[in-house]
């Protein structure tokens, strides 16, 4: 048999490893992967487009949108430092996107745009329970589980002031003996307490009502806690706004202010006031909206608004 002469080519047979495998399972998984965080991606941002334009395309009358991270950054932080950075530019960004929103649905120029927050934060150094001392005076009792089991005088903590409850409000000679004990504590000097209200006094200076018959207001640096057990000075708890590193309840021209700020076709520009009423926010803004309200304490910043 002759014998073929030159180059030979053979027909080999390939053999498929389980790397090879891997490999392209890897490469088909990672692929389909990727296609799935593009569609949900996709589908995120067109559900939130959606929603915004929507809200918009119906055109509410008013909107009102509550941001929480700066007050929370700050209860478990403190009043300032690098968080608070973060939470500006949070709270930016945020503003921008409603901002921007008003402006692709064509409302931006018809739209009176106004910030404001409720109350500022101050840091505070130590937490007291207050109920501690009351039932040190005997004025209520503890269970062997440190609850309360009876009591005729109670404090209610409100972060940086504290409100004081008698079981017999017209008892007057509880209510002298409750006051009298207050007094002394705050003399004292030592008990975060920096004034002691009667409830007739918060009404006339703060305008502050309700069943209670005492308030006592913080000395600046202690928020005060409710059990009634000991210690006498707690730790911080981020959990509860009250105890956290920095809060509120204080009075009102105490710390930080809070803030108003507005601009829109009805608001005129570069007016600064130096001091302003948080009852006069809801009345300015019903006359923003053409109504009026009855029976307000407060009334319309006109200094504000356009004519």
């Amino acid at each position: 048999m002759a014998k073929h002469k030159g180059l030979s080519f053979y027909e080999k047979k390939k053999k498929i490893s389980k790397g090879m495998v891997r490999e392209i399972f890897s490469v088909i998984f990672f692929c389909f992967a990727a296609i799935l965080l593009a569609f949900v991606i996709v589908i995120s941002f067109g559900l939130k487009t959606s929603v915004i334009g929507v809200s918009m395309e119906h055109a509410p009358e008013v909107m009102f949108v509550h941001i929480g991270m700066f007050d929370s950054f700050r209860h478990a932080n403190g009043v300032f430092g690098p968080h608070i950075d973060r939470a500006l530019d949070y709270l930016d960004r945020y503003i921008g996107e409603l901002m921007d929103a008003c402006r692709i649905a064509g409302v931006l120029e018809d739209t009176n745009l106004i910030l404001v927050s409720d109350h500022g934060q101050q840091n505070i150094r130590r937490v007291i329970n207050l109920n501690v001392l009351l039932a040190d005076q005997g004025l209520l009792q503890i269970d062997t589980d440190g609850k309360i089991i009876s009591w005729d005088a109670f404090s209610f903590s409100n972060a940086m002031s504290s409100l004081i409850y008698l079981r017999d409000p017209g008892d007057k000679t509880l209510q002298e003996r409750v006051y009298r004990e207050l007094m002394a504590y705050c003399k004292e000097g030592i008990y975060g307490i920096g004034r002691v209200f009667t409830a007739e006094e918060a009404e006339k200076e703060e305008r502050l009502k309700g069943d209670f018959s005492f308030v006592v207001e913080s000395d600046g640096y202690t928020s005060f806690a409710d059990k009634a057990v000991r210690p006498l000075v707690v730790e911080f708890d981020d959990r509860d706004y009250r105890f956290g590193h920095a809060t509120h309840g204080y009075l009102p021209d105490r710390g930080a202010q809070p803030v108003f700020a507005a601009q829109g076709p009805d608001i005129r520009e570069g007016i600064v006031l130096e001091r302003g009423k948080v009852v006069d926010e809801a009345p300015t803004y019903a006359s923003l909206l053409g109504v009026t309200l009855l029976d307000t304490e407060g009334e319309p910043m006109v200094e504000f608004l356009k004519a």
